[in-house]
């Protein structure tokens, strides 16, 4: 390009084909295109302010000499310019364009830094109004920016689901894998999960998504909190995973809440189900009222229309007629005193009367009255007194009436030739009347509410043997105003019954009381 003959002489020794000088420059350039992420290539190609700077000067540093050098060659050889100013004028034009050149490229860096540093600062606002949404948010929240989930970074809702103390650094949150975790437990229907298996690890090297996770978290003092986790995993540019993000919410009160309405909805269940019971124990009650009101009415008004028609009757006719005239009057008698009775219990109007009293002699008038009805079944009454009973303070009707009540119910339930056994036994601070069957017995669901109102075992059973089944209620009502405990117990059906009345020994400070009375609440 500038005609230095001297060089010439060397042509002969260095001289190439114009082809092959193209195909080695083509070489080259394609050797610096598929070399740009290594070597100088990378920093000509680069995005960087010194790839920029330069890609900038590079073109200026070689095609600027170059050409001015050829114009002071052509300025030299037509006589325009000698030898050293033209050196001086080639050096002076080389520093003014490249010094330019600098300048225009720092002005162009300073834009470029300065648009850099705003960038940065936007960022740094960004993530502060981000660690502050963070530390405000009700919820825990979780970040790992590594796939091992070294560190993670929580925020204050976090600590204080899991209790953790505040760190001055970015400390990680768990323990390494091979040790145990040290701050809780982490359970999955009760299952501890590994450390490895945690869903944040989990998501963090997978790069697989968890979605409403409920897990437990067990602490040192033994309180377990319900936790509600959901991680996504964090994507690098191909997609790989680079971390993970994990809200967690606790829902403790939640499932307590759950189990308190399970528990609620229970107790309805179960109270509808007592108030059907007691709606079918009421009508059957009814139903039971009819049948035995109807019955002696049926035999008295039968009866009684034979002797009014004035026929012929004999002698024994008539004594039969007048019996069964009575002991149905008897019996319907006793259907309204005990009716009498649970309306005077739930009125609080039944009163007792106490005196001192004999619990011998009111037990054997009781057999007395029941023995002729044991008597028809072939049933024995057999009975064990203690002779050496003190005299306890009761209302002997009452006490009579409760041992009677039970006496008739061992009989009804017996089957012929069976027997009831009727125990005694009395010290210094109570007195234990027992009464046991060989009958029917009582089925075992059924014996809580054996003494309940308006609650039969078997409605058939009962209209069977007759009786509206209020007997044991008003026996364990008269039972508890005498300061005492009456007591059912039966092995099942087809193995008896045994009922246990517990009565306080002589006291002489037990007074009148009425069922209802502050003291008898």
């Amino acid at each position: 390009a500038y005609g230095a003959e001297n060089l010439y002489g060397i042509v002969k020794y260095t001289g190439i084909a114009l082809n092959t000088a193209v195909a080695l420059l083509t070489l080259s350039l394609g050797l610096l295109a598929a070399s740009v992420d290594r070597g100088i290539a990378s920093v000509v190609a680069g995005d960087g302010a010194g790839s920029l700077m330069a890609r900038r000067l590079l073109l200026f540093a070689v095609a600027v000499p170059l050409l001015l050098g050829c114009v002071r060659v052509w300025l030299e050889n037509t006589g325009y310019l000698e030898t050293r100013f033209g050196t001086a004028v080639l050096i002076l034009a080389i520093i003014v364009i490249l010094a330019t050149l600098i300048v225009h490229t720092a002005i162009k860096l300073n834009r470029v830094e300065r648009q850099k540093l705003i960038a940065e600062a936007t960022v740094r606002d960004r993530l502060h109004e981000i660690e502050t949404m963070m530390e405000v948010l009700p919820i825990g929240v979780f970040i790992t920016m590594d796939r091992a989930a070294t560190e993670i970074t929580v925020n204050r809702a976090a600590r204080e689901l899991l209790r953790l103390p505040k760190p001055d650094d970015n400390r990680p949150l768990h323990a390494a894998l091979e040790e145990t975790l040290v701050h809780f437990r982490v359970l999955r229907e009760g299952v501890d999960v590994p450390p490895e298996d945690l869903p944040v690890r989990r998501v963090a090297r997978d790069g697989v998504a968890i979605h409403d996770l409920e897990l437990d978290v067990a602490f040192p003092d033994g309180t377990v909190r319900h936790e509600l986790i959901s991680v996504l995993p964090l994507l690098d540019e191909q997609g790989n995973p680079r971390g993970a993000i994990a809200s967690m919410m606790d829902i403790t009160a939640r499932k307590a809440a759950e189990k308190e309405r399970e528990k609620l909805l229970i107790l309805e269940r179960e109270a509808r189900a007592e108030a059907e019971t007691a709606n079918r124990a009421k009508d059957e009650f009814l139903a039971s009222i009819s049948h035995e009101l109807r019955t002696p009415l049926n035999a008295i008004l039968g009866w009684t229309t034979v002797l009014r028609q004035g026929a012929s009757l004999d002698e024994s006719t008539r004594g039969n007629a007048l019996a069964t005239i009575e002991r149905n009057c008897k019996a319907q008698a006793q259907l309204i005193e005990d009716l009498l009775d649970i309306s005077r219990i739930v009125a609080g109007n039944l009163r007792i009367e106490v005196k001192p009293v004999d619990l011998i002699e009111i037990i054997e008038a009781a057999a007395d009255v029941v023995r002729p009805a044991a008597n028809a079944k072939r049933i024995q009454l057999r009975m064990v007194l203690d002779s050496v009973t003190s005299p306890i303070c009761a209302d002997s009707a009452r006490l009579q009436q409760v041992i009677w009540n039970l006496l008739i119910n061992a009989v009804k339930f017996s089957a012929e030739g069976g027997s009831i056994d009727i125990r005694l036994a009395a010290g210094a601070s109570e007195a234990t009347i027992v009464i046991a069957d060989q009958g029917e017995g009582i089925a075992p669901e059924f014996l809580p509410y054996v003494f309940d109102r308006f609650r039969q075992a078997d409605s058939d059973k009962t209209h069977r043997h007759g009786g509206l089944g209020l007997g044991l209620s008003i026996a364990r009502k008269l039972v508890e105003m005498h300061g005492g405990i009456l007591e059912a117990a039966s092995d099942g059906i087809g193995k008896g019954a045994r009922f246990t009345i517990r009565l306080p020994g002589r006291s002489g400070g037990l007074e009148p009381r009425t069922e209802g009375d502050p003291e008898n609440l």
